[in-house]
C-alpha cells in the first residue's frame, strides 16, 4: 500500500512539472503557438451559429447591458481616474497640434462641411427657436431705435444745418407729446412682433447661403490657425474635477434610462439579427478574416502581452497551485489505484 502511494506521489510530481514546464522559457511560446493554431484549426471547422446562437447572444445582452446595474464602485473608480487624468492634462506642455496634424483635421473638416443637408437642418433648428426669436427681436429694436436717436447725424451730414431744425422740432414734439417716445417704443415692438416670422425667414435664407462650403473652409482654417499653437491643457481652465464628479452619475443615469427603452431593445435585436444574417453561417475563421483578424496576429499579441505576464514569478506560482489542486483530486481518488 505503501509503495503505491510513493508512486501516486512521483506520478503527481512528474505530472505537475510536465504541465507546469508548458509555461516556463520557450516551452511557452511553443505553447501559446501550438493552442492559438489548434483553436484556429477549430475555428476553420465550426460555424458562428454552432458556437452560440441569436437568442443566446440577446440574453447575454439582457442580462450583462440592461438588468445588471453598473456598481458604484466602478463608478468612484472612473471620478477618480478622470481627476487624475485633469491633473496630468493641467501640468502636460503638449499643444494641440502635437496630436492633431493639420492633414486629419482638414479631412474631418471636409467631411463635417460637406454635409449640406445637415447643416441646412441645423441651422433650421437654431433660428426656429425661441432664444435666436429673442435675440433677433432684441437687435432689431435697439438698432432701429439706436438709428431713430442719431438719425440728427446722418441728416445733418447731408444737409449742414438741418440738425438745429431736427432739435427744434424734437423739442416741440415732447413738449406737446410727452409720451410720443414711449408710443414709439410700443409700436416699434408691435412691428417687430409682426414681422419676426418674416425676419426669420430671411435671416434663415441668409444663413444658409452664406455658410456654404467655400466660407465654412474659411473658418475651419482660422480655428485651426487659433488652437493648433495652444497647449492641451487651456481646456482645464474650464473643465473641473469637480465636473466630472457631478457628470458621471447623470451620464450613468442616462444610460440607465436609455438601456430600457423600446429603441434600445429594438436597436439591439436588429443589430443581431444583421450579425446572424450577414456572419452566422461563416466559419468563426471566416468571420475573423473579414473582420481582419489574422492568427498570426493573435499569436503576435499573445507572445507580446501575455507570455510577459505568465513568466512573473507570482503567476507561475499561482499556475502551479492550479494545476498541483487539479491533479492531486485526481491522484487521490480511486481511479489512480
Amino acid at each position: 500500500m505503501e509503495n503505491n502511494e510513493s508512486k501516486v506521489k512521483l506520478l503527481l510530481e512528474a505530472h505537475v512539472n510536465y504541465e507546469l514546464n508548458c509555461f516556463k522559457g520557450n516551452n511557452l511560446k511553443k505553447t501559446i503557438e501550438d493552442e492559438i493554431n489548434a483553436l484556429f484549426d477549430w475555428f476553420s471547422k465550426t460555424h458562428v451559429k454552432d458556437i452560440i446562437t441569436q437568442n443566446q447572444l440577446e440574453d447575454i445582452i439582457l442580462e450583462n447591458l440592461i438588468k445588471d446595474e453598473v456598481p458604484n464602485e466602478a463608478i468612484d473608480t472612473i471620478i477618480d481616474f478622470a481627476k487624475e487624468l485633469h491633473t496630468y492634462v493641467e501640468k502636460d506642455e503638449t499643444i494641440v497640434e502635437d496630436v492633431i496634424s493639420k492633414e486629419n483635421h482638414d479631412k474631418v473638416a471636409d467631411v463635417v462641411i460637406s454635409m449640406e443637408e445637415l447643416r441646412h437642418e441645423l441651422i433650421y433648428q437654431v433660428v426656429s427657436g425661441s432664444i435666436y426669436s429673442r435675440m433677433l427681436s432684441d437687435v432689431l429694436y435697439n438698432g432701429i431705435k439706436e438709428f431713430m436717436l442719431t438719425s440728427e447725424n446722418i441728416v445733418n451730414k447731408f444737409l449742414p444745418g438741418a440738425s438745429a431744425l431736427i432739435k427744434m422740432g424734437q423739442g416741440f414734439i415732447n413738449k406737446a407729446a410727452p409720451k410720443l417716445e414711449e408710443t414709439i417704443d410700443k409700436q416699434l415692438k408691435v412691428f417687430i412682433t409682426a414681422n419676426i416670422k418674416k425676419f426669420i425667414s430671411q435671416s434663415e435664407k441668409f444663413l444658409n447661403g452664406v455658410l456654404d462650403e467655400k466660407f465654412l473652409k474659411k473658418v475651419s482654417n482660422e480655428i485651426w490657425d487659433s488652437v493648433s499653437k495652444q497647449k492641451i491643457s487651456y481646456v482645464t481652465d474650464y473643465y473641473y474635477p469637480d465636473h466630472t464628479e457631478s457628470l458621471t452619475p447623470i451620464l450613468n443615469d442616462i444610460w440607465f434610462d436609455f438601456r430600457h427603452t423600446n429603441f434600445f431593445n429594438g436597436l439591439n435585436k436588429e443589430l443581431i439579427r444583421y450579425f446572424f444574417e450577414k456572419f452566422g453561417n461563416d466559419t468563426v475563421l471566416e468571420f475573423f478574416n473579414k473582420i481582419g483578424l489574422k492568427k498570426e496576429l493573435i499569436i503576435k499579441k499573445a507572445l507580446n502581452i501575455v507570455a510577459p505576464i505568465i513568466e512573473r514569478e507570482s503567476v507561475i506560482n499561482h499556475i502551479e497551485e492550479r494545476i498541483r489542486y487539479r491533479l492531486t483530486e485526481f491522484y487521490n481518488s480511486q481511479n489512480i489505484l
